[in-house]
């Protein structure tokens, strides 16, 4: 383990007073603080220590505090120790998008400053939509781990296949409503790629109840999908389509980003 302090000594240069920001790094508090708006780094304080000596915390795209008192109150781990924390709180990553976080997401930076705010306080349901390799399911991720991150509470990644699968299994065994109740409960769910195909009547019955229990009970998600808001009502139907759209959807647009075989 090595002090922040000796890491960052020298290399990050104080932010300039001109820069605007929407939050503001607390130690205290193990992450970013949300400004009622955008506000000049030269009218920000360290919310511990009151210091008005601040960088540019890039990952969050806030405000940090460059005094030794609460660089210090972070720590760094050296080589591979441990696994990344979030890994106690998150189930269900992909191996291709461990890697993923806010700073790469190749979206707009509107975007990204909705989803860090959101992040922090996730209320209702947010639907990515695009083409295939747009970005879709990397940024749910990201968002994830920025999740976990500030709240320490548990979230899950679940693609809409292997969904589809466990409730197969849990159905035969007669613990169908076991996996609806732990996925009701968890604070954050990612629902992958909804809409690879028809689902049958029994397990479009079963999203319903999910997501509107989830709705009710101030559960976030977020759901990724290839489909268009009226393939989703033709593909789903009306009842369930507007239950995840009962919040904000975001258009991902762009190349495929994913590596193409060479033939």
């Amino acid at each position: 383990m090595k002090d922040l302090k000796t890491l960052l000594k020298g290399s990050i240069p104080l932010i300039e007073p001109t820069r605007y920001v929407k939050f503001v790094v607390s130690a205290r508090s193990g992450g970013p603080l949300s400004l009622p708006q955008p506000t000049p780094a030269s009218e920000l304080s360290c919310p511990d220590c009151g210091s008005t000596k601040g960088f540019y915390n890039l990952p969050w795209d806030a405000w940090s505090c460059a005094e030794d008192v609460c660089i210090s109150k972070w720590r760094v781990q050296k080589g591979p120790e441990r696994e990344p924390a979030y890994k106690n709180t998150i189930q269900g990553i992909p191996v291709g998008l461990e890697s993923a976080n806010m700073t790469s997401c190749d979206q707009p930076h509107q975007f990204k400053e909705e989803w860090i705010k959101w992040a922090i306080n996730p209320i209702s349901c947010l639907v990515f939509s695009g083409l295939a390799g747009t970005g879709k399911s990397y940024a749910s991720v990201a968002i994830l781990k920025l999740f976990s991150d500030c709240t320490k509470k548990v979230s899950r990644f679940v693609n809409i296949s292997d969904l589809y699968l466990q409730w197969k299994l849990k159905v035969k065994e007669g613990h169908d409503m076991d996996l609806l109740l732990r996925l009701i409960d968890t604070e954050l769910l990612v629902i992958d790629d909804v809409g690879q195909k028809t689902p049958t009547d029994s397990f479009t019955e079963f999203l319903y109840l999910l997501i509107s229990k989830r709705n009710d009970t101030g559960k976030a998600t977020i759901v990724t999908t290839n489909l268009t808001y009226n393939d989703m009502r033709v593909l789903l139907g009306d009842a369930l389509t507007s239950r995840f759209t009962v919040g904000k959807a975001y258009k991902f647009t762009g190349p495929d980003r994913r590596k193409q075989p060479e033939w």
